[in-house]
């Protein structure tokens, strides 16, 4: 999306310069999570594995949202029933 927004101000979009810098980016967050995960107390926290979210997309969403201690309402829950089908 940066890149396509890019071209409606500059010539010529150098895409390895916005590659590297999402590159940058997602490790700078992935590598904070890892610094940061045991800092938070464990009844706060899940670890996702992609093939249990894969197995049961819907069930992890449920435990997700059971650990946030978030309701979603009907409305949410099949909004985010629809986006995973």
């Amino acid at each position: 999306m940066m890149t396509y927004t890019m071209r409606m101000s500059i010539d010529e979009v150098d895409v390895r310069t916005v590659a590297g810098y999402w590159i940058d980016r997602i490790d700078e967050m992935l590598s904070a999570c890892l610094r940061d995960h045991d800092k938070l107390p464990p009844e706060r926290t899940i670890d996702v594995r992609f093939d249990e979210f894969m197995a049961d997309d819907m069930a992890m969403a449920e435990r997700v949202w059971d650990t946030a201690g978030y309701a979603p309402s009907d409305e949410s829950r099949s909004a985010v029933a629809e986006y995973l089908a």
